[in-house]
Order: C-alpha cells, then sequence, then structure tokens
C-alpha cells in the first residue's frame, strides 16, 4: 500500500470516531470488551494502525494499568489521536517504517488494519512474521477485520437508525463515509486489499507459529506459540 492510499481510506477520521462511538459496525464494542477482559495486569500492547486511538482510549478507560502504543501512518487520524492521547504513546508510520523502533509487546491489536497491509500470499506471510516478532513469547494477537465486501445501502440504513441525525448532518456526514466503503469495495475486487474470515485467518496465521484461543464473530485472539 503506497503512503498516498493512506489519506484515500482514513482521511474521514472525524466521522469514523463517531461512527465508532455509537457503535454503527456492531460489533466493535464486543471487541473492545474482548482485549480488555483478557490482556494480562500491566501489559504491554500495540494497536497497529490504530487510527485516531479510539480503541485504544476505550481500553484504557477500564484497563489504566496497561503500557499502550499507538501506531499510524495517517496525519489526520494522527490529528485526533493526539487530541485524545490519555494514557498511551503515538508513533508515526507503518509497521514496516518503525519497525526497528519498536519493542516486544504481551499484545498486539489489528483492527481494521491487516487487510491494507498486505497482498499476495508472499507479502502477507512476510507481515505476519513481521507482527510475531514483535510480539513476546506467547504473546496474544487481537485481531479484528472486515469479512466480507460492503452492502453500501444496508450500511446507510444502519447508520442512519444508529445515529438519529437530522436529514441535513446525515448527508454532510454520509459524503465523508460512501466514498470511504466505495474505495474499500473497489480495493478488495482490484486484489489491492484483503478480506480476513476465519478461514483465512487460520490459514494466514497458524503456519507462523501462532494458536488460536479464541473467536466471536469477526473478533479473533491468537497466541504466539514461542
Amino acid at each position: 500500500m503506497k503512503p498516498s492510499d493512506y489519506q484515500d481510506i482514513y482521511g474521514y477520521a472525524e466521522s469514523l470516531d463517531l461512527l465508532n462511538e455509537r457503535d454503527c459496525s456492531n460489533d466493535l464494542g464486543t471487541f473492545i470488551e474482548l482485549v480488555s477482559t483478557t490482556v494480562p495486569n500491566g501489559a504491554s500492547i500495540l494497536d497497529i494502525g490504530g487510527g485516531s486511538g479510539y480503541i485504544l482510549a476505550r481500553i484504557l478507560d477500564s484497563r489504566q494499568d496497561l503500557a499502550a502504543t499507538l501506531l499510524e501512518p495517517s496525519e489526520p487520524m494522527l490529528e485526533r489521536a493526539r487530541t485524545r492521547a490519555a494514557g498511551f504513546a503515538i508513533l508515526e508510520g507503518s509497521l514496516q517504517d518503525q519497525s526497528d523502533k519498536l519493542e516486544q509487546y504481551d499484545a498486539i491489536i489489528l483492527c481494521r488494519a491487516l487487510y491494507a497491509m498486505s497482498t499476495g500470499h508472499q507479502q502477507r506471510q512476510a507481515t505476519i512474521r513481521l507482527i510475531s516478532r514483535k510480539l513476546k513469547p506467547y504473546g496474544r494477537l487481537f485481531i479484528h477485520e472486515p469479512d466480507a465486501l460492503y452492502d453500501i445501502a444496508s450500511f446507510e440504513t444502519r447508520m442512519k437508525h444508529c445515529l438519529d441525525m437530522p436529514p441535513d448532518a446525515f448527508q454532510s456526514l454520509w459524503q465523508t463515509v460512501k466514498p470511504a466503503l466505495e474505495r474499500f469495495n473497489t480495493g478488495v475486487r482490484a486484489g489491492e486489499f484483503t478480506l480476513y474470515d476465519a478461514q483465512m485467518l487460520d490459514q494466514t496465521l497458524l503456519p507462523e507459529g501462532f494458536t488460536l484461543l479464541t473467536r466471536n464473530g469477526r473478533s479473533h485472539v491468537y497466541r504466539r506459540t514461542s
């Protein structure tokens, strides 16, 4: 993925924050709870492609004992993260760019990030091996990824229901969200992005020394085996 693409995908930072806060995806809250309740006490945790820091902030609401770091390449998202940064460190850049600066962590989060990090089998496995090297032995990898194309009409209907905004305000918001959904669908069809359902995740992670601990819908927890 080219650096110039980050703006295309993440340039609607404020709108995405609003959708996250209302949990318009219906299952993000489940993922946050899964991380919050299973990460060991005092653990170090890295959120790769963590966007505006919304997820880390939510986790830290109940887990102030964690040493958390946000890694994010998009400047619009980083601007939001800096206004929110309560209790977590911020690194600008991609996993590949910042690899030498990253230590090993007890846990790593990939939430709506892995799909855009690599394409093709060899590049995908190389990315997972790099992630594995940034996990301590027996560290946990928490994943929440798109597993299907967006049904844009259904997404719009769900947004209207969960946001309950005046029509003019909703249309203004929708004009920032819809192009990002279309960009995602186009990227998947072109082979630029990868969908990760349970089978695809297992095929990608198990050969690289991970074991599955648990999954709940689109939320998956793996452990590095050594």
